[in-house]
């Protein structure tokens, strides 16, 4: 699925018609790693399965709370990888009617290892992971553990 039409300066525009996305009723949008194979698809009233032939590497995150609440809704995540740093939050509701995955997904592109993971929690406790660990993959990160665990991982 594209729908994203580059404009020639670095940045993208989103031209979801061509892409076959209407917003006739879709208050109820989720996006979510439906297929499990690393890139986020889109389901409003159907499901708009992202079929890109070279999505690139990725990292998803599963946080769960055990002083905070389990879900880990409210918690912000840095991951550190390639020299730069992207920050996601974990969200209980993403529009009337919706929700996204609660895995994180983190597009790395190129990027093949992860240097660090730090997870701020509701309440300000911390985790800090220090990597490096393998790209391409899915890890669950508890509050009260030392080490993520991986759930699943892309073929090599």
């Amino acid at each position: 699925m594209s729908g994203l039409s580059a404009q020639g300066d670095g940045s993208f525009r989103l031209d979801a018609y061509h892409a076959g996305i209407t917003t006739e009723n879709a208050w109820g949008i989720g996006a979510a790693d439906f297929d499990h194979d690393g890139d986020l698809d889109v389901f409003s009233l159907e499901l708009f399965e992202n079929t890109h032939p070279n999505p690139g590497h990725f990292l998803q995150l599963r946080v769960v709370g055990t002083t905070a609440n389990r879900f880990g809704i409210g918690a912000t995540v840095a991951v550190t990888a390639g020299g730069t740093t992207r920050i996601r939050h974990v969200q209980g509701g993403t529009g009337k009617g919706g929700q996204d995955s609660l895995y994180l997904h983190y597009g790395l592109g190129d990027v093949t290892t992860i240097d660090a993971i730090e997870v701020t929690f509701p309440g300000g406790a911390t985790a800090t992971y220090t990597g490096p660990f393998h790209a391409d993959q899915r890890l669950w990160l508890y509050q009260d553990q030392t080490a993520p665990v991986a759930s699943w991982g892309r073929p090599n």
